[in-house]
């Protein structure tokens, strides 16, 4: 069914449709006054070029919306610049200024011993005996770091 059938029933009703014919469509239409074109837009630069490009139908913006535009423009123009003011105003508050002090016992040293056996054992650790040491033994005063 669909379509087939009416097109079917098309090569049925031929002459029997109703209404102005073809010639009197024509008339109507060709008795109308010829429309103008629309006004060519004068010789652009390149940058009124590109302008054109922004607006819809290519046309000037029109008086009546002219106050509008100016309006919007000038209130994102201060929502931009006060955008911008803010977030450099944020990296200063971090990044300016003094440097933080660094806290004391923040160093950390890994100490590994290689080799086997102890003081305690016979052949391991350090040689019995009292030796002089040519370096004097430096002292910790800080407390270690606590383990993170």
């Amino acid at each position: 069914p669909g379509w087939r059938a009416w097109f079917a029933a098309m090569r049925v009703g031929i002459g029997r449709i109703r209404g102005a014919s073809a010639d009197a469509i024509v008339a109507i239409l060709a008795a109308r006054a010829l429309r103008r074109p629309p006004r060519r837009s004068p010789q652009l630069n390149t940058f009124q070029a590109f302008a054109a490009l922004l607006r819809q139908q290519w046309q000037p913006v029109g008086p009546e919306d002219r106050w509008q535009r100016i309006a919007a423009f000038s209130i994102s123009a201060f929502m931009q610049l006060v955008f911008a003011l803010f977030v450099l105003w944020l990296a200063y508050a971090r990044y300016g200024g003094a440097p933080t002090p660094v806290q004391e016992g923040e160093d950390v040293v890994q100490v590994e011993f290689i080799g086997e056996g102890t003081p305690e054992e016979q052949g391991g650790g350090e040689p019995a005996g009292p030796q002089p040491d040519p370096q004097p033994a430096r002292t910790a005063t800080r407390a270690p770091a606590p383990a993170q």
